[in-house]
């Protein structure tokens, strides 16, 4: 995804987890971005809730991510 189409807020260095958030120009490019982020060897968790998918474009979402320490 394009950096201005989404945001990440700052990890939380106790639990390690972020939320990684922008909106999606269409629904496969979320679905490639979140794989991408799934098959990362820093992640150990990456959640994208149901309710990211209920458009085709211009997708507002919100990724939770557990970081490996």
């Amino acid at each position: 995804l394009p950096k201005k189409r989404r945001r990440m807020k700052k990890p939380n260095k106790q639990n390690k987890k972020m939320t990684l958030s922008g909106v999606a120009s269409e629904r496969k490019d979320l679905i490639s971005f979140a794989e991408a982020l799934k098959k990362s060897a820093l992640f150990e968790l990456v959640d994208v809730p149901v309710s990211n998918l209920t458009k085709d474009r211009n997708l507002p979402f919100s990724i939770n991510i557990s970081i490996k320490e």
